[in-house]
């Protein structure tokens, strides 16, 4: 399940800080929350071969080759 600490904010940036002020102000992920966990759940495993993990990826979106 996806929790608040996987998504990236300004406390755990960890490229150059904003210096400038241009990144917008940061906002709660709550309502996201609730719509990433109505999506359809699936596991999988991939590796190093390229082409295997691009066929498991395929037929999990149900694209055929």
């Amino acid at each position: 399940m996806v929790q608040p600490s996987d998504f990236i904010g300004s406390a755990t940036e960890d490229r150059y800080p904003d210096v400038f002020g241009l990144l917008p102000e940061p906002r709660p992920a709550h309502g996201l929350l609730a719509r990433l966990a109505q999506l359809p759940y699936q596991a999988l495993t991939l590796n190093h071969d390229t082409a295997s993990s691009t066929t498991v990826l395929q037929k999990a979106v149900g694209l055929s080759l």
